[in-house]
């Protein structure tokens, strides 16, 4: 169990999925090539997408294809507008963004993505416990990581002599 919980440790986006930061260091602004951004990358359900930009100089709208190919917000469709907008993406599929600033869109400021159900399945660990055990898994693995934290933290506020 210690080795499942360790990998879980060591491998988080197996368990929780991958954090996209949209057009990486250059964010989400006029200007970045977001298809060649894209291409390579495989999202799953449960990745994320942040997009990260000055207000209130840009917004993202989530959309489908056709406002897509043509730039247009759809009549009372809300944007993001934090600046720091996280997406988890929840289903698979085709998924469209695009900024609704006037002409931000048709300069490229926008982002087509396909969602796969799931993401790569980890290859078994050996020794590892089979599904029967899982319901108490996750608690003996709290446990575990909590229990090093704590002697960690102990050990780094002890008084030097």
């Amino acid at each position: 169990m210690t080795i499942f919980c360790g990998s879980i440790l060591m491998f988080p986006d197996l368990a929780f999925g991958k954090e996209y930061v949209v057009g990486d260091e250059k964010g989400w602004r006029t200007g970045v090539d977001y298809a060649a951004w894209a291409a390579g990358k495989e999202f799953f359900v449960g990745d994320k997408l942040v997009f990260i930009y000055t207000t209130p100089n840009h917004d993202v709208y989530k959309v489908g294809n056709p406002n897509f190919e043509t730039c247009t917000v759809p009549e009372g469709t809300t944007p993001m507008i934090t600046g720091a907008d996280v997406l988890t993406l929840t289903s698979p599929g085709k998924k469209w963004y695009m900024c609704g600033q006037d002409g931000h869109c048709s300069a490229g400021q926008k982002l087509a993505i396909t969602v796969q159900s799931q993401g790569p399945v980890p290859s078994p660990i050996p020794g590892a416990p089979d599904n029967s055990s899982a319901s108490g898994l996750s608690s003996y693995c709290v446990t575990v990581v909590l229990l090093h934290v704590v002697v960690i933290l102990l050990v780094a506020m002890r008084p030097f002599t």
